[in-house]
């Protein structure tokens, strides 16, 4: 049906850990290019597109706003009446998502380059919008009436429910061209675990001995990125089939990655030992490189469970 959305955005940095039991060699081989705006107190990088622009957000002396980085150059992206901005996406048609407030209410955005479209869920209370695919179609999280966060697609004016089965909330974060959708969601144990959904199939992701797992980000050779946390540490990550590799930064407190283009290209944020965040983009190798950096590491495997999905 059709229908007009809105988006709260929950700006949350998530780190990981690996599990005490595993030794895996991280992508540490391959220096990080630091995205930090400058004269901003802290920098985050939410989205990537394949032609390597960047969009997140960054904190001055009196809020939070967002930024484009193309081509090494910064630009701001205003939305009228705001208080507060952050971007989360941007595909390759240059159409930006995110969240903005205006002191009263949160919503969601989708900006073209010269129009802004407000994105507001019916009847919800809060909204978030985290990903848009070369399509348009959107996918986010929105808290209905009872205060439940529920994921959502968007597609041609139709809103979709996404709810994890048992979950008792969802978060679905992207999308790829196929339209496999990613996120993460907790249960009633309180685990947060992060999913594939894939048509109707159903596909939890969780790292062996973590306390949880995230899953931020899909490209379209279905490669993942995301984070994980156990009694060791915080740690990024990304995977491809069953391999679970952690990327790593020199001094970084935690890392969280929250997007990967087609190109292998992967944003993130840290943390420094003085608790700023940074934000990040960082090469991973072609694959006959990649298996030369596992030749000094452990392989870690997910721990996959399928289950049918529930959509209404």
């Amino acid at each position: 049906m059709q229908r007009s959305l809105a988006v709260y955005l929950t700006t949350f940095s998530l780190s990981l850990t690996i599990a005490p039991t595993v030794q895996a060699a991280s992508l540490s081989a391959l220096p990080p290019n630091p995205i930090d705006v400058p004269n901003a107190l802290a920098t985050n990088a939410f989205g990537i597109n394949n032609y390597h622009h960047v969009v997140g957000s960054f904190a001055d002396e009196t809020t939070v706003r967002s930024f484009l980085l193309n081509d090494k150059k910064f630009s701001n992206i205003e939305v009228p009446n705001a208080i507060s901005t952050t971007a989360f996406d941007i595909n390759d048609s240059g159409q930006i998502v995110g969240l903005f407030s205006d002191g009263t209410r949160n919503s969601g955005f989708l900006f073209d380059g010269s129009n802004l479209t407000t994105i507001d869920v019916p009847d919800a209370i809060v909204t978030t919008v985290f990903g848009i695919n070369n399509f348009g179609h959107i996918v986010g999280s929105y808290v209905d009436s009872s205060g439940v966060s529920r994921g959502f697609l968007l597609n041609g004016g139709n809103f979709t429910t996404i709810n994890a089965p048992d979950a008792l909330v969802t978060f679905v974060t992207d999308i790829n061209d196929a339209g496999k959708m990613v996120g993460f969601f907790a249960d009633s144990t309180g685990l947060v675990s992060g999913f594939l959904l894939d048509g109707a199939k159903f596909t939890t992701i969780q790292a062996p001995g973590a306390f949880y797992t995230t899953v931020f980000g899909i490209n379209n050779q279905d490669t993942i990125v995301g984070n994980f946390a156990n009694d060791i540490g915080n740690q990024a990550f990304y995977a491809s089939g069953k391999s679970f590799i952690p990327i790593s930064i020199a001094d970084a407190v935690s890392i969280s990655a929250f997007d990967i283009s087609d190109r292998n290209r992967v944003v993130g944020s840290y943390l420094d030992i003085n608790s700023i965040s940074h934000g990040f983009s960082v090469q991973i190798p072609e694959r006959s490189s990649t298996l030369g950096l596992l030749c000094i590491s452990v392989l870690v495997l997910f721990k996959i469970g399928n289950r049918k999905s529930v959509t209404s």
